[in-house]
């Protein structure tokens, strides 16, 4: 799945950089229907970007929330062997 996924990712990049040199040249992206791809593949992009910007802060929540959890039952487990060691 990731390496499609990098293969899509990869593929607009190329799609996106032809746009942008056919422009340099004077030739309009918008005649070669390069510039409508170019547009939707900048809106796909930002879109994909932010998904995952929030997947990514989700996930560091919830590293911290099991890091807390198992700070509270290592301490917790600490403390019933304690006490039934006394």
């Amino acid at each position: 799945m990731l390496l499609r996924l990098q293969s899509y990712v990869e593929s607009s990049a190329l799609i996106v950089e032809e746009a942008a040199r056919l422009t340099q040249l004077g030739i309009s992206a918008e005649s070669t229907g390069l510039g409508d791809i170019r547009r939707e593949l900048e809106f796909r992009l930002q879109s994909f970007t932010e998904r995952l910007e929030r997947t990514r802060s989700s996930l560091d929540l919830r590293r911290r929330c099991y890091q807390l959890l198992d700070k509270v039952c290592s301490a917790l487990a600490v403390n019933v062997i304690k006490f039934y060691n006394f």
